[in-house]
């Protein structure tokens, strides 16, 4: 396929996953799944089904015989030009990468905010879609190697997530999390501590959050599905007091059941 032809290349128009394959398993893959279909909902795409996406994804998954990182992608072809054709034909493809030797799981992390801010757009809120520039731009910000991570608001000054990781904040039994209804990405690995989160004693509040929240907070946790669950123990002027909640969501990650 030529670079004319991929809307991915040409506009961002796609969507993508980034998968865990640890111990054996492809970690997480309903939630994978779910957050996929509303995308491709989303952006009006032909209909993709499971079963399509796993004929892809599972020979690849079988050939594996190491902990590994998977990037599910999915796009469409068509003439240049803004407009989607409704009988587009749809690519799906997968891209292979180590795990990390070293993830957060478990660790204490040096955090900043960051000056990126991510736009409002509620029509791609939640969606992990192809277009990352604003990542990239907030990624580049620091290159202090002592620092993995940065806070980041949106337009409005509220909190939203990290770079490439979701945030919750823990006051006391109660938890923190960002409203994602006008941007963001609803993070595979958010919706599997929230859900979790009952079972294990904490009231959830999703709501608009502000830099106080955070200088409040007990613990800030980030979380995604490769990284595992860490805790903040620094971020500007916020010291990590406690890591009660990221030691509770630990088995969550590595070699849950997905």
């Amino acid at each position: 396929m030529s670079l004319s032809q991929a809307r991915s290349c040409l506009y961002g128009d796609g969507l993508f996953e980034t998968l865990s394959y640890y111990a054996g398993r492809l970690q997480f893959w309903h939630y994978h799944w779910s957050r996929l279909q509303s995308g491709l909902q989303r952006l009006r795409y032909p209909i993709v089904t499971e079963a399509q996406v796993l004929a892809v994804l599972q020979p690849i998954v079988a050939a594996q015989t190491s902990n590994v990182v998977l990037r599910l992608v999915v796009t469409r072809r068509g003439a240049r030009g803004y407009r989607a054709l409704p009988e587009a034909q749809v690519d799906i493809e997968v891209q292979v990468s180590p795990f990390p030797a070293h993830p957060w799981h478990g660790r204490g992390i040096k955090a900043r905010w960051c000056t990126t801010t991510w736009a409002q757009q509620p029509l791609l809120a939640g969606i992990k879609h192809l277009n990352r520039l604003e990542q990239v731009l907030a990624r580049s910000e620091w290159t202090d190697t002592q620092i993995e991570e940065g806070l980041v608001c949106d337009t409005t000054g509220h909190l939203i997530s990290g770079t490439m990781s979701a945030v919750l904040l823990r006051h006391g039994q109660r938890v923190l999390a960002a409203d994602l209804s006008q941007t963001g990405i609803d993070s595979v690995a958010r919706r599997v501590v929230m859900d979790a989160l009952p079972e294990l004693g904490y009231s959830l509040q999703m709501r608009p959050l502000m830099r106080q929240d955070v200088l409040g907070a007990d613990e800030v946790l980030f979380m995604n599905v490769v990284q595992g669950v860490g805790f903040v123990v620094q971020c500007d002027d916020y010291m990590g007091r406690s890591t009660v909640l990221t030691q509770q969501l630990m088995p969550l990650f590595y070699g849950a059941d997905g």
